[in-house]
Formats: structure tokens, sequence, C-alpha cells
């Protein structure tokens, strides 16, 4: 397996739209190439992948040039000048410098569109390919909005509980982040800041665990992505925006009790089994939780990703 090939397919699919119709899904494409490279997979089985999904996906309409990015936040038309303007100031002013100062403003919204423009970021910074960077960038500006935060301490998990002793609430919404959104219109949107990253990232995999739902396994792969992309300097401000994100994202799921863990699903698709086999092994090199290699050996062994997977990490720890 080649990083150059990885690379060289990446910079191509900068010339899609981060999402794809009829519905606006997300495009997964650079997300999911990236996870099957560190997954362990050949240069043909990426070319293949990226054979088949974009298939799907949209090219990019061009737009006028843009020289503040913070005036078009929101605005999903900018996209192509945004990503121009953020190539340019990569090359120009560095990586670190652009990331920096993009996610001071847009890490609140973390949540929106289904948290895919932090998982984008973190799999670019992670693979070290500056245009999926300024892609990324991008997608997190036309995604944002202002969303609640604190920095007052509090206990996530404790926080959690509470809410499902509150019990579901009534929202109207059908899409996650429309339901997002109406808890911010309600006053209902929580907020605080757990004590360190890995609580955070333990009590997403609980979450996910407890329930197997689909939006609740990008709070796993989200907070991975988070620790990758985010300098340390915004660490505290991260993990506080990722606090209300992952309260608020259990609001939407309906308050559902996170104490016992469901067994593996039986479906789920390639995209996300991929992206979540991955974040599990990334998980697992840096906290040592067990429960990550079991995950990755439950969805290889369900068939729901090809048994070339983490083959290395499963042999080692066997």
């Amino acid at each position: 397996m080649s990083s150059a090939c990885l690379r060289d397919l990446l910079r191509c699919g900068t010339k899609f739209a981060p999402r794809y119709e009829p519905v606006s899904n997300s495009d997964h494409l650079p997300m999911v190439l990236a996870a099957m490279h560190g997954l362990g997979a050949d240069d043909l089985a990426l070319q293949q992948f990226q054979d088949r999904y974009s298939k799907r996906l949209q090219p990019w309409a061009l737009s006028e040039l843009v020289t503040d990015w913070r005036s078009n936040l929101g605005n999903r038309r900018a996209y192509p000048a945004l990503l121009e303007l953020f190539s340019r100031q990569i090359e120009t002013r560095g990586q670190q410098q652009v990331i920096r100062e993009v996610l001071a403003t847009t890490l609140q919204g973390v949540a929106l569109d289904a948290f895919h423009p932090i998982i984008r970021l973190g799999y670019a910074v992670e693979f070290d390919t500056p245009e999926e960077v300024a892609a990324a960038l991008a997608y997190m500006v036309t995604a944002h909005r202002d969303m609640p935060f604190s920095r007052s301490s509090v206990d996530l998990r404790s926080q959690l509980d509470a809410q499902v002793s509150q019990g579901p609430l009534a929202l109207e919404g059908n899409r996650f982040t429309v339901s997002l959104k109406e808890l911010v219109t309600k006053g209902l949107y929580p907020a605080g800041c757990s004590s360190e990253l890995a609580e955070v990232a333990a009590v997403a995999l609980d979450v996910y665990l407890a329930t197997r739902n689909f939006f609740a396994l990008h709070l796993v792969t989200s907070t991975q992505a988070m620790r990758c992309a985010v300098p340390l300097d915004l660490q505290a401000y991260a993990i506080a925006c990722q606090t209300g994100a992952i309260l608020a994202s259990h609001l939407v799921l309906q308050s559902p009790s996170i104490s016992q863990p469901l067994p593996i699903p039986d479906q789920l698709d390639p995209e996300h089994a991929l992206k979540y086999a991955w974040s599990c092994v990334s998980e697992f090199r840096v906290y040592g939780d067990g429960r990550y290699v079991d995950e990755i050996r439950g969805i290889r062994d369900k068939g729901l990703v090809p048994k070339w997977v983490a083959r290395d990490l499963l042999s080692e720890t066997d």
C-alpha cells in the first residue's frame, strides 16, 4: 500500500462537492480512502473503491472568489471559493496556523452535518494531505452556525445519566442536524466541559455500544478525529464543544440508557464500518481500551469489513 497513491486519490477527490444530492448526504470518499489505507488496504482496493463511490458524487460549481472566510460562515455556495482560499493560505502561512484560526471559530458547531466536517479534517491531518485539509476546512465553514458551549466543568457520564432519568424530549425534527438546531432554538442545547478528551472518548464509545445507533457511531469517529486535528492550545475549547455535542446528540437519540452494551449489528454500510474500524485502531493505540479491539474483531467476524482490516493489530492482541 502506497501513501503516494492515497494522496493522489485524495487530491483528485477535492473536485467533488462536500455533499451530494438528493438529500445532501456527506461525501465519505476521502474519509473512507484514508481509513482503508490505515487499515491495510492495497492500492488496487483504494482505486476500486474510489471508482465505485465517486459515481454518486457531484463536482462543485464555480463561485465568486472570497478573501474572508468569516463572512461566509454557513454559506454552502461559497465552498469552491473557500477551498481555493484555504489552499492558498496553507501554502503561504502554514497548515497548523490556518487550522488553528478556523477551528477557534468553528469548533462550537462540531456536531453539525453529523460531525462530518471535523471527521474529514481529522483524516486529512492524520494522513498528511494539505489539499484535503483545505477541503475539510471549507466544509467546516460552510456547515457552521454558532452553537452553545461552556467551559464549566461537568461529569459527562453523570450528565448523561441525568438525561436518561429525565426521559426523552419531544422533538419535531426528523434529521439529526435539524434536531440539534431545534434544541438550540428551544434553549435546550446542553453545555459543559469534561475533564479530559480520554473521558469523552470512553463515553462516546459507551453511547454507541449501548445503542448501536447510526448517529451515535459518529460520536466515536468525531472524538478520534478531534484528537488528531485540534492543536494543543485549543484542546480545552474542543473538549467543551464535544462534551456539549455528545450530550445534545444523546438528547436527539431520545436519551437512551448507556449502561448495557448491545451486540455487534448485523448490518452497517461499508463506509461507516471502515471509518469506525479505523477510529477503533487509532483510539486503541492511544488509550489501550480493549473494547476497541473487540469491536474491530466483531465487525470483521460479522463480515462488515474485509478480512484484511487491521490484520496486524488483531494478530498482536490475540
